[in-house]
């Protein structure tokens, strides 16, 4: 989930097109956690989604498994941009 503690500063989304080709990839990661450690005092690292979230999705949308392996390193790339996203705005929130 977003942390929504900050949405008066945020850009409004935005509609993004995805090709027909990314469609499962998407809907696979719309599903999955994205992964971190810690909670604490210092705050979460995020790490990104790990391979049995991934592995969940595809089962959950019944995606055939000879695309489970091309769908497992685009979700898996989706979810460490998402992971470097948060920890970069988390260490920006830091410095402040």
């Amino acid at each position: 989930m977003l942390d929504d503690s900050a949405d008066e500063r945020r850009d409004p989304p935005r509609v993004v097109e995805v090709w027909e080709c990314n469609q499962d990839a998407i809907r696979v990661f719309q599903l999955c956690p994205i992964g971190g450690i810690g909670g604490g005092m210092g705050g979460v690292l995020w790490q990104g989604i790990g391979p049995e979230a991934i592995r969940a999705g595809v089962a959950l949308l019944r995606i055939p498994r000879r695309d489970w392996p091309e769908l497992a390193e685009d979700v898996g790339y989706m979810g460490r941009c998402v992971a470097a996203e948060r920890n970069k705005q988390a260490a920006a929130r830091k410095a402040k």
